[in-house]
């Protein structure tokens, strides 16, 4: 898909050796016309200081053009016209065939079907040690065999695209090759899964074999052999859809959607445009549970795409970057990109009223995050502390999946009401005072994309629960209790806690893991400095609770200035008036009352 193959048409009337070096990546391709024929192969004799290995691994990028009724050989090896199989690799639409020693052996664990068009990854592995031998696809382990004990020889020719029934002859056109062959390397040892694995992905540069090498060896081709320029993003990058179909138009205004291996038509498009049906439209099938198990005559919607893997493809076609999709700004001309943004993928069995199972054996972990915003008030009468606080909540949901998650998590919202979120109670709170914001809930992006399915008319960037959590975020205004003890007031320090239980389900089964809790206001408050606070975690009958403990110390200076200082000076006052004359008894009464009254307007205050 979108991928740039410069072809170089090498014109061989007879065996010509090949050869290549430096950093381009060749492959030869193989009867690219599909026209069968006994005279179309690569061939070397094997040159080697050792004369036989009890190991071997045989690694190769391939990509078949056109099936044969037969099996289509990618390889042989002989080393006499009666050890003609001593090694052989051949592929069929349902499996591949491996012979090691004259032993043929067969892929059982296969996928679907091999489809023509589609770069393949096969490694064949075998060790002497064990005596057994390995299928790897795509980097992946697929089959294992039980093999008899036997040296291969290192005196023989190999074929590529040819099965050989004698040294270097004896060929068939039906079980010839039609694709493409790259990176074909022979080792004389056993490679590791993860080296396979590495190889697959082109995470590391390809390491020659000892015993062929793909960029040293020296090939002679002949027939309808043509050596072409390859890409590493060509075979290293998946396919994506349906590739064994081909679309064609007619003079009727419909384009068909044809199956290259039987030649018939799955599904038609009509339009008056004559232009390529680009992006995502309503086909209509024409053939039995052909094409998405869909009977004849049903529509359905099929995307045909020229977009690469990282770009998203609008209904009428545009390529976007992948990005670009939901992110809150139209950039499909059709505005397309910003339609179907769910971030939620739900099974159809998901049970949104049960808590999903721990990431670890054991119970669900919930990770909390307490931030108190202020102190409405300290009540010493009713001995009641109200805090305004929010409480973020994080956990792992193995059950599902989410699309198109960004960086910021605030634009991976998702109902709560359609997954399960934990139940909180606040224990030791004043309910009926008790205030809060509806729940908000989003998922934190964690990890990078999975493979999404390709089979899907919209391309979408998949991410797995078990990778990604989901966090809840609400804010709540209460007064919770606070057991005081003034008996050194206005010198005493209070300790209060703010307990927060999970009611969903017991411990057993749900628990706080890893808590914080922070406090960026003010330390300073009118009457009290805001100390030491922590957050530990509790078992109350079988419940989970944290407890968010919180320390003021009692700013006796307040109290000295506010209430003492004005109650000696007052009472100053108070006396001096007894020194007024006997004749001013009135005034002496009046100063007395005065005093009295301010000072139990000064004391109401205080309390």
């Amino acid at each position: 898909m979108g991928v740039v193959m410069v072809v170089m048409v090498v014109v061989v009337a007879a065996a010509e050796p090949i050869s290549w070096t430096g950093n381009t990546k060749r492959g030869l391709s193989f009867q690219s016309e599909n026209l069968p024929t006994d005279d179309s192969y690569a061939s070397l004799y094997l040159t080697s200081n050792m004369t036989s290995t009890a190991d071997l691994s045989m690694c190769v990028w391939v990509k078949v053009l056109h099936f044969k009724e037969s099996s289509s050989y990618l390889l042989s090896y002989a080393t006499s016209d009666l050890n003609n199989n001593e090694m052989n690799l051949a592929i069929k639409p349902s499996q591949l065939m491996i012979a090691i020693g004259g032993t043929y052996l067969h892929q059982k664990k296969t996928p679907l079907t091999y489809l023509p068009d589609v770069w393949y990854h096969i490694c064949f592995v075998t060790s002497q040690q064990d005596s057994r031998g390995t299928f790897y696809l795509n980097g992946k382990k697929s089959t294992s065999f039980k093999l008899p004990k036997r040296d291969i020889l290192l005196n023989g020719s190999l074929t590529l695209g040819q099965e050989a029934d004698k040294v270097n002859g004896g060929y068939q056109a039906q079980q010839s090759f039609s694709g493409i062959i790259t990176g074909f390397n022979m080792y004389s040892r056993q490679l590791r899964g993860e080296e396979v694995e590495a190889l697959a992905g082109c995470e590391v540069e390809e390491v020659e074999g000892d015993l062929v090498g793909w960029r040293t060896a020296v090939w002679s081709v002949n027939g309808d052999v043509t050596q072409v320029d390859l890409s590493v993003e060509e075979y290293c990058t998946p396919e994506r859809g349906f590739t064994k179909y081909y679309i064609s138009f007619d003079g009727n205004h419909t384009w068909s959607l044809i199956n290259m291996w039987s030649s018939e038509a799955v599904a038609t498009y009509f339009t008056y445009e004559s232009d390529l049906p680009l992006g995502r439209r309503d086909w209509r099938t024409t053939a039995d549970f052909q094409l998405c198990d869909k009977p004849a005559g049903e529509k359905h919607l099929l995307s045909l795409s020229a977009c690469y893997d990282h770009e998203y493809t609008c209904d009428e076609g545009t390529c976007i970057n992948l990005t670009q999709r939901c992110d809150l700004r139209v950039d499909c001309p059709d505005n397309t990109d910003e339609t179907g943004c769910d971030k939620l993928s739900r099974p159809p069995e998901y049970l949104h009223s049960l808590p999903p199972p721990g990431v670890e054996l054991g119970p669900l972990s919930l990770n909390t995050s307490v931030t108190l915003k202020g102190f409405s008030q300290v009540d010493i009468r009713d001995m009641k502390l109200t805090v305004d606080f929010s409480i973020i909540i994080t956990w792992f949901d193995l059950r599902l999946r989410y699309k198109n998650l960004k960086d910021l998590s605030d634009l991976n919202f998702i109902q709560p009401s359609l997954v399960w979120t934990p139940s909180l109670e606040l224990v030791n709170a004043d309910f009926p005072n008790t205030y809060k914001t509806a729940a908000v809930l989003t998922v934190v992006r964690q990890s990078p994309p999975e493979e999404d399915d390709p089979r899907l008319p919209a391309h979408d960037e998949l991410y797995e629960g078990s990778k990604n959590p989901l966090r809840l975020n609400q804010k709540f205004n209460a007064p919770f209790s606070c057991t005081m003890d003034l008996r050194n007031f206005p010198f005493d320090n209070q300790h209060c806690s703010l307990l927060l239980r999970l009611t969903s389900a017991r411990s057993d089964f749900l628990r706080w893991h890893k808590m914080t809790v922070d406090y960026p206001g003010e330390v300073l408050l009118t009457e009290y400095e805001v100390g030491k606070f922590s957050i530990d975690r509790q078992t109350i009958d079988e419940y989970s609770v944290a407890r968010v403990k919180i320390n003021f110390s009692r700013r006796y200076g307040y109290y000295l200035l506010s209430a003492y200082l004005p109650t000696v000076m007052l009472m100053i006052i108070s006396y001096a008036s007894l020194y007024c004359k006997r004749e001013s008894r009135d005034l002496r009464v009046m100063m007395a009352l005065t005093t009295l009254l301010v000072l139990y307007a000064l004391y109401q205050q205080t309390l």
